[in-house]
């Protein structure tokens, strides 16, 4: 059984802890020793959580009492902007129910809390749910130091508490455990702990919402198919890497479930038939600026619909670029002006790369890697110049030397 003063330093750690707060880890743990009063594991823990959790978390990182467990449990949580995106989208479809007070939820696979942290807020009552004892003990003292009251912690499996309980939840959170027995990285829904797919509609008797966090890696079109109550989809992504999938599940769903996708200030919202149903028109050669979809609108799909609602033609079928004359600064991806265009043949060059030292490539529908475009060019990596190796209609390969707009 572990107790709160199992997982608190003791004096002696605690002053360790605080003298090196912003030490290399790996290089104290050469001069750490181990006493009555110290366990170098557990200082090394601290440490390293406190400085993970700086960069991830950023609004914990000024509170006094923060307990940090292994370090697996750190990499695996939610990052500040995903945790807050998610409560905006719980909120929303809490208020859309309309349901009157008292409202709850209980949050699954609670892992080391972030995400219950900012999403338990929306509710009047809140349950998190982890069955590690150590990190169920930690999220707990957490809590109290994050002065989140009316808590209710449970040491216990998320699955079996919901199935035993009496009454209905207004939301489920959860977030399958994506790492099999020999602790290696699943994708699909069924490789993962607790199996959605055989748990879906069970979830749904005991609530008005479920809500899943599921890998990135998985396929969007995958996920619907495997999975009949799908009413939200959302893809979200930090600095331009897709992060997680989102499911919103409910009783009453749409036939086309929307996708909404967000990176950073960028947002994009459509359906699969408007996609099926969307006219892009092709480009036949390559206009003033060019247009490079961010991971969300990638990931999501959304190929045709994201030409025809800005306006911009399509290089290829295929190439998953676009351009045009006019400049769209509402675009959702990254913008360039173009500089010049021409193919990989040493008199063909863009006239504007003649002499230049270093560039960033990137290849989207063609035949050779970046590593071999960069090695014939002769060409070093950054720099304020950007080459797109990319095939227009027709299939001609081309290279398209452009500089970033925004």
């Amino acid at each position: 059984m572990i107790s709160k003063a199992d997982i608190l330093p003791t004096a002696a750690e605690a002053d360790i802890i605080e003298r090196n707060a912003m030490a290399d880890v790996r290089q104290l743990a050469l001069s750490l020793k181990s006493s009555a009063d110290i366990r170098p594991q557990y200082v090394l823990n601290q440490i390293a959580g406190r400085q993970a959790i700086g960069r991830k978390v950023p609004s914990w990182s000024g509170v006094q009492g923060i307990v940090y467990p292994v370090r697996l449990s750190v990499e695996q949580c939610s990052s500040e902007p995903t945790a807050q995106y998610k409560a905006s989208v719980i909120k929303r479809l809490v208020d859309e129910l309309g349901v009157s007070s008292p409202t709850s939820m209980a949050d699954l696979t609670g892992g080391f809390g972030v995400d219950f942290s900012f999403v338990a807020p929306c509710f009047d009552e809140k349950t998190y749910i982890e069955r590690n004892e150590e990190l169920a003990t930690i999220v707990e003292h957490n809590m109290a130091a994050l002065g989140m009251k009316d808590i209710r912690c449970v040491c216990g499996d998320g699955v079996e508490f919901v199935e035993s309980m009496d009454g209905h939840l207004t939301c489920i959170f959860l977030d399958p455990a994506r790492r099999d027995e020999h602790g290696g990285k699943t994708v699909h829904i069924e490789d993962c702990t607790p199996n959605l797919i055989e748990l879906e509609q069970m979830l749904l008797s005991k609530a008005d919402i479920v809500v899943a966090k599921l890998s990135p890696m998985l396929d969007v079109s995958e996920a619907l198919a495997s999975l009949k109550q799908v009413d939200e989809v959302h893809v979200v992504s930090v600095d331009n890497e897709c992060k997680e999938l989102l499911l919103v599940m409910r009783h009453d769903v749409s036939a086309d479930p929307k996708i909404y996708t967000l990176n950073g200030d960028q947002s994009f919202a459509f359906s699969r038939s408007e996609e099926r149903e969307a006219e892009c028109v092709m480009a036949s050669s390559v206009g003033r600026y060019l247009y490079e979809p961010n991971a969300s609108v990638m990931k999501a799909g959304a190929f045709k619909v994201v030409g025809g609602r800005y306006g911009v033609k399509k290089l290829h079928a295929s190439s998953h670029l676009y351009t045009s004359d006019e400049l769209v600064e509402s675009f959702p991806g990254r913008l360039f002006e173009v500089m010049s265009v021409g193919s990989m043949g040493k008199n063909a060059l863009p006239s504007t790369m003649q002499g230049l030292q270093k560039a960033n490539i990137t290849v989207r529908n063609f035949p050779q890697k970046v590593d071999d475009i960069r090695k014939k060019l002769k060409l070093k990596e950054g720099g304020e110049d950007y080459v797109f190796a990319t095939t227009l209609t027709g299939d001609k390969k081309v290279l398209v030397h452009c500089r970033k707009v925004m």
